[in-house]
């Protein structure tokens, strides 16, 4: 083996000849970080509001030290069997799990590192270099006493090749690199290849390495955990270190030049006049508003918005951004993907000029319906480079889990992370953010307390504004609210109905007067009743929910679009509580079940949206919701809130003003724990979800793995990834009737039968004939 070379990839189409050694991969990564560090230093100083000289002193060196030994791990027979094409076993210790194993570990090089680095900073590289792929955590795969040891399927013997010439020859440039920064070493020792058994009880065996490595560091964890410089390091520490893998093997696999394309990517930023076109678009001929200016001249760093429909919250934040921006990146996170893909069509798409792009899970099947041909740069942008997209962008459009994500250990956050740390932020619809994610943004605000920020909302609850302020202190200003003739202009008449039925008299009336009709359920079901009962009486209408696969309901979202223009006839659109956000649409009559109240508020949002002054407010009709209740006492609550705020304003004209009094007053008991896996894991990497857990699940059907076979090409069936299926996916209500055991693409697959799907109605579970 001493004659062969230790390969850190497989070969693919990108290799066709001979991969990247460990040794050359190691160094390419080390040339990404060296250039990732001095393209973002400055802005991780400003963003953490600590001294460059100390991260240069205390983050820098452990960073690309870690780049340097980040894949030390691979150099054992287990990884060099699967990279050559043997795939009949797996590895028993994750090469990563080892890579912090041989750093750490006194019987490899923890001895000889020691003699430079203190105890903290060899565990903090150690930790870094296991982290680096997410799987050093307390995982109880099989083996509860030695989580990070898989037994099933894998070699039972594995020998560490430390004494190849390839991993002599990188101990040298460490050796060196140290050298030059003051750290001096010694001669690397001369190590002979080691063999190791997964048995218990022998002398060879890779257990009590593996058990000491955990305990160990479980203990000193529960000592520094306390220091919350140290605590902050280790978190950036690891998130460049990924990003700096990334870049380092996605750059040299694309065949481009590491430190120049990372300088000139993360050197794109804004200028304030890059802006000036995308608001001149949206103000056309007008003067921004008093509100807007008021925004665009905030002096705090953060500054918080509440303020209703029609008052131009984006435009006001892109007036906001060329002050706060400038020199930075600019993220616009927005709670869903279709706020998002909405939000980058209206304001960024055309924008030529400037470096944008749309990023969430699903954005490439978005962008495929608004591009004029598959040659468009735009679209090709999406498909190449894919993890380092938000690098070289001036704007970013993006769900809120892109930026949040980091706090809980999400790949898209952590290999976004170096744009991150250059970023100004605009936060839309915070009053949208589920429990969890507000957690996340409060820990996002104290981790970068040099990082401007807008919060963006229709209001803004108490309890959630006063976590604001604690959090913030004297970074946050006074909210600045709509304007007032615009939020006290009567825009709603609400009137109540005692079900479905009572409100077809006026939906018949309305679109016999050429009106636009928005009819809101609050499950698809109902949704789907509504439309078959529109069907019924041959009132032509479309149905719009989240259960259709995403490419049809891509091209749904555009019809119900088209349906709301100016110009365009009346209609009927029946949808879910999915056009609260991602439709900016104005309705002359709203049809609603009774839902919690900030919802309401939402669904009001696209009824009159556009309301001017002697205009008569437009009618919501209200119906009971007839469904199975949440137990939780919030929704509860928010349920309560809603009647009493519809009988209080009913029959009469209210406004935006008078719904959010109401918001403002309902009581809530909500509390954030702010719990965050990148911050509190410490030696560990295991990623959480942003999100609150839901009751769904996104499916594949097996009757689409035709037509997934015809596009993307049957020779490539079971290798399909997960971003390649996306078009085909459909969030499916978990269902105790099936058991989905296959997967495709990470996605449970429903087997023939079980799904029933229609183009116009959607997805439903096929219902099992009782015998």
């Amino acid at each position: 083996m001493l004659e062969d070379a230790l390969w850190a990839k497989s070969k693919t189409k990108r290799y066709p000849v001979d991969p990247p050694t460990i040794e050359n991969h190691c160094k390419d990564v080390h040339r990404a970080a060296v250039s990732l560090w001095n393209s973002v230093e400055c802005d991780i100083s400003a963003a953490l509001k600590t001294s460059l000289d100390m991260l240069r002193r205390e983050l820098r060196l452990l960073f690309i030290l870690a780049a340097f030994l980040h894949d030390i791990g691979k150099a054992n027979s287990s990884f060099q069997s699967l990279v050559h094409g043997d795939r009949k076993k797996r590895q028993p210790v994750r090469h990563e799990i080892l890579s912090a194993l041989l750093v750490s570990g006194s019987q490899f090089l923890g001895q000889w590192l020691r003699s430079a680095l203190t105890e903290q900073e060899v565990l903090a590289v150690a930790w870094a270099v296991g982290g680096h792929h997410l799987q050093m955590w307390q995982q109880t795969e099989l083996d509860r006493e030695n989580p990070l040891l898989r037994i099933a399927g894998a070699d039972k013997t594995f020998t560490i090749y430390l004494g190849h010439p390839e991993i002599a020859s990188l101990l040298v440039s460490v050796k060196e690199w140290l050298g030059n920064e003051g750290r001096l070493l010694s001669t690397p020792p001369s190590f002979q290849h080691r063999t190791y058994t997964t048995k218990e009880n022998r002398t060879d065996s890779i257990k009590p390495l593996l058990r000491a490595l955990v305990k160990d560091s479980g203990r000193l964890w529960s000592i520094w955990r306390s220091d919350w410089q140290f605590v902050s390091r280790l978190a950036i520490l690891k998130s460049l270190l990924i990003a700096a893998d990334v870049s380092g093997s996605a750059l040299v696999a694309e065949d481009l030049p590491i430190s120049e394309w990372i300088a000139s990517a993360l050197g794109s930023r804004l200028d304030p006049t890059d802006l000036d076109p995308v608001i001149a678009t949206r103000l056309k001929t007008s003067q921004p508003r008093s509100f807007q200016r008021q925004v665009a001249s905030s002096e705090h760093p953060v500054t918080v918005v509440a303020a209703g429909c029609g008052n131009g919250k984006t435009v006001a934040a892109y007036l906001w951004a060329k002050k706060w921006a400038s020199g930075r990146k600019l993220f616009f996170a927005y709670p869903t993907t279709g706020t998002t893909t909405a939000g980058f069509e209206d304001y960024l798409l055309a924008q030529t000029h400037i470096e944008r792009a749309l990023i969430h899970g699903r954005a490439e099947v978005d962008l495929k319906a608004m591009v004029v041909s598959p040659e468009d740069d735009l679209f090709e942008e999406t498909i190449r480079l894919e993890s380092l997209k938000a690098w070289r962008q001036q704007v970013i459009a993006c769900t809120v889990d892109t930026i949040l994500g980091l706090i809980q250990n999400q790949r898209r956050g952590l290999f976004s992370s170096p744009a991150i740390t250059c970023g100004a932020f605009v936060f839309d619809e915070i009053h949208n953010y589920d429990k969890r994610l507000f957690g996340e943004l409060l820990t996002f605000l104290r981790m970068f307390p040099g990082t401007p920020v807008l919060l963006m909302s229709a209001s803004v609850p108490p309890t959630r504004l006063d976590a604001l302020r604690r959090t913030l202190g004297d970074r946050m200003g006074e909210i600045i609210p709509g304007e007032p003739e615009l939020e006290n202009r009567p825009r709603y008449w609400i009137e109540s109905r005692s079900s479905p039925q009572e409100c077809w008299p006026e939906v018949l009336r309305s679109l016999e007067q050429k009106e636009k009709v928005l009819w809101v359920c609050n499950t698809v079901g109902d949704a789907v009743n509504v439309f078959e009962q529109a069907l019924a009486q041959k009132v032509s209408s479309i149905v719009y929910h989240s259960r259709f696969r995403y490419r049809d309901r891509v091209n749904r979202q555009k019809e119900v679009l088209a349906a709301f223009e100016p110009n365009a006839k009346s209609c009927l659109i029946v949808s879910t509580q999915v056009c609260e956000m991602s439709l900016d649409i104005n309705a002359d009559l709203l049809v609603t079940a009774l839902a919690p109240l900030p919802s309401l508020v939402q669904r009001m949002g696209r009824l009159n949206r556009f309301a001017e002054e002697g205009i008569p407010a437009r009618p919501c009709l209200v119906y009971p919701f007839i469904g199975k209740p949440y137990d939780s006492p919030e929704h509860k609550n928010e349920m309560n809130a809603a009647e009493r705020t519809i009988e209080a304003l009913a029959k009469r004209p209210c406004s935006q003003a008078d719904l959010a009094s109401y918001l403002n007053e309902m009581q809530t008991s909500e509390s954030w724990t702010q719990t965050s896996a990148w911050l509190d894991g410490g030696w560990q990497s295991k990623p959480l979800p942003p999100r609150e857990g839901g009751y769904t699940v996104t499916v594949i059907r097996e009757e689409d793995i035709a037509e997934i076979a015809r596009e993307l090409g049957p020779e490539r069936f079971g290798r399909w990834t997960s971003q390649q299926l996306v078009p085909w996916t459909i969030p499916m209500l978990l269902s105790s009737s099936y058991v989905l055991e296959r997967r495709i693409g990470g996605y449970p697959l429903a087997p023939l039968g079980t799904i029933d799907y229609d183009l116009t109605e959607g997805a439903r579970w096929h219902k099992k004939t009782k015998l």
